[in-house]
């Protein structure tokens, strides 16, 4: 009896210890699942995040390289635009040297007389225009340069006035009056603008505005008749002049002669 007591125990404990064995079997297996759905769940957001991190570099990547293309290109404007600038400049040194030029006559400018500037002739000249620029600047230097009444100032590039860029980086603040002379064949034209020329004015500056015409006749103009016709011209009052000096000579004469008197 005790001995089939003890086979039953031996078999209950042996029942009761595969029980476990499946319980912790299954709980193993149940936990296994778990931690591989928690890996696959963290795999998951890893990928998540990795992938809206490359998101976010790609982005800042593109933005990066469109912000370097875009300061590329306005770099390049910007040095088309000096390059610009300084090639049509119309001082050929470049803006603010002829302000600083200045700056060695006078350090304050508003004592420097009236500054005329002389840019080059508009047009192409031909041969009987010849040596009139240097008799110009010669003719302004010699009758107002040199008593000081102005400062001339000539320029070997031509000039469009009015000229934005010269006047902020030269002119600003002076007066200046711009001679702006131009020929095209037979005809040349003065016109006179400037800035600063008229005190209180609402515009610092003044358009260009034609003062002067001349024409020159072609040589095919003077004809044998034309030429007859001023030749005669020319002798009529001469010879009226001639007889009316000989009239004074004859009156002063008789005036002094004893006879006259």
């Amino acid at each position: 009896m005790t001995d089939n007591l003890m086979a039953l125990g031996s078999a209950a404990q042996a029942a009761a210890s595969v029980i476990n064995t499946k319980r912790q079997i299954k709980a193993a297996a149940v936990a296994q699942a778990t931690q591989q759905q928690f890996e696959r769940l963290q795999s998951a957001v890893r990928f998540e995040r990795d992938m809206l991190l490359e998101s976010v570099r790609d982005a800042r990547r593109k933005e990066l390289a469109e912000l370097d293309n875009q300061l590329r290109l306005e770099a390049s404007l910007i040095e088309l635009r000096n390059r610009t600038l300084f090639d049509t400049y119309p001082v050929e040194e470049g803006p603010g040297h002829l302000r600083e030029s200045l700056r060695l006559l006078a350090a304050d400018l508003s004592e420097l007389p009236l500054l005329v500037v002389l840019p080059r002739f508009h047009g192409s000249p031909e041969g009987h225009w010849g040596g009139l620029r240097q008799a110009i600047v010669a003719a302004l230097r010699r009758r107002l340069a040199s008593d000081g009444l102005v400062h001339l100032q000539t320029l070997v590039k031509p000039l469009n006035w009015p000229h934005a860029s010269l006047y902020w980086h030269d002119l600003y603040g002076l007066p200046a009056l711009v001679i702006q002379l131009s020929y095209f064949r037979d005809t040349l034209d003065v016109d006179l603008g400037g800035c600063h020329l008229r005190p209180g004015a609402a515009s610092t500056g003044d358009p260009l505005l034609s003062v002067y015409r001349h024409r020159i006749n072609r040589p095919d103009h003077w004809t044998a008749e034309r030429v007859a016709r001023l030749s005669t011209a020319e002798k009529a009052p001469d010879t009226a002049s001639r007889s009316r000096r000989a009239k004074r000579s004859t009156s002063a004469w008789r005036s002094r002669s004893p006879r006259g008197r």
